[in-house]
């Protein structure tokens, strides 16, 4: 995710913070108008604040921080093919969505099943639940295929371009490696719980 946020960076080399934030504006804006690749990159938040120096201590990434969890729940609404991915990460205590989601190993594999079907790679997704418990797998399995009717079929999915597809990453990444439930590094404040129309309604 540095190497991303550095990749983004660069891309800015010679902007004055004052147009840095002004174009993390224009993006908010855009993705809370529902424009499809705006949403993916706002709710993701890691390339814009890592990108701005002092990103993270200003104002707008509190507004993130309450907006994020609202955005993903759109694109999910709306079939954007990113929303899983995007929320296995979030689930799995391994992206910095993860400070917004509780984290939780069976939403996590479901999002992973559901991201690697619309990513046309359903085999990809196999290894990586060979840490996850057998019960939890086929209770995921299940919601997944419940996500896949409630907000993807009959649906033409398109196509991924986040950073080649969030989903992608999540696929390449291993998240479930290691502790699935890490602790955090310092106290983090509360933020609003997350929504992401679960299948069981919690």
């Amino acid at each position: 995710m540095n190497q991303r946020a550095n990749a983004a960076a660069r891309h800015c080399d010679g902007l004055s913070p004052e147009r840095a934030f002004a174009s993390l504006a224009l993006l908010r804006a855009a993705a809370l108008a529902g424009q499809p690749d705006a949403q993916a990159v706002y709710a993701a938040g890691e390339g814009w604040f890592l990108s701005i120096p002092g990103g993270m201590g200003r104002p707008e990434f509190e507004q993130w921080r309450r907006e994020a969890p609202m955005v993903i729940a759109r694109m999910l609404d709306a079939g954007h093919p990113e929303a899983p991915g995007l929320l296995a990460g979030a689930y799995s205590g391994q992206t910095w969505l993860s400070g917004l989601y509780d984290t939780d190993l069976e939403r996590a594999t479901a999002y992973l099943l559901l991201n690697a079907r619309l990513m046309g790679r359903p085999e990809t997704a196999e290894r990586q639940l060979a840490k996850v418990p057998a019960e939890i797998t086929a209770r995921a399995r299940q919601q997944a295929e419940a996500l896949y009717a409630r907000h993807y079929e009959g649906r033409a999915v398109g196509k991924a371009t986040f950073y080649l597809g969030a989903g992608v990453r999540m696929l390449q990444s291993d998240i479930f490696d290691g502790e699935t439930k890490p602790a955090p590094c310092t106290p983090r404040p509360a933020a609003p719980p997350a929504v992401d129309s679960p299948v069981d309604g919690r």
